[in-house]
């Protein structure tokens, strides 16, 4: 999910941890969507825990829906509160991975992050984020010259070369100063 940005693998994650977000007590059958629900319940409360108080989320991939909203400060929140997980970084900063699929088709699945700028040397990882077919957002974690950390997030970019272009130019801009 961290690397393609996979909205079918969101929906996998919500359904799955959904699930085990239940108690173990509860014998009664759910359809997915309940579990689902209660993974997308989970998200908003925790949300409003780390202070993303213009977020609410309607379903666990972001694709657009109706009351479904959230702004370039409370996805700053979110990515502080991600950093503090190694694995996350760790997964972040791979410019690629090569998934092993075991079973009666074992196979590789080679997969791609989908932030090009890895290569400039200030980012450490971030997120894409695509409201197709003319909003694209990224969200990046960096070094700043003087070593610190900073997130910086750009939201409805017209194409992905104009969001990376944006991105560019916000980094320069507080790199430069």
């Amino acid at each position: 999910m961290f690397l393609p940005s996979s909205n079918m693998t969101a929906s996998a994650i919500a359904r799955i941890f959904g699930k085990l977000l239940f108690d173990i007590a509860d014998n009664e059958k759910h359809i997915d969507s309940v579990y689902v629900a209660k993974f997308i319940n989970e998200m908003n409360k925790t949300a409003m825990d780390i202070g993303m108080f213009e977020s609410m989320f309607i379903n666990a991939h972001g694709l657009g829906a109706r009351g479904q909203r959230t702004c370039a400060r409370d996805i700053g929140r979110l990515m502080y509160e991600a950093v503090k997980y190694p694995a996350i970084i760790d997964t972040w900063s791979k410019r690629k991975h090569v998934l092993k699929v075991a079973g009666p088709r074992p196979r590789l699945i080679p997969i791609q992050n989908t932030i090009e700028m890895l290569k400039d040397g200030r980012v450490q990882g971030g997120k894409t984020g695509t409201l197709a077919p003319s909003f694209f957002n990224l969200a990046l974690f960096y070094t700043l010259p003087d070593g610190n950390k900073a997130f910086a997030v750009t939201l409805y970019s017209s194409s992905k070369n104009t969001r990376d272009d944006d991105m560019r130019l916000m980094l320069d801009a507080v790199c430069n100063c």
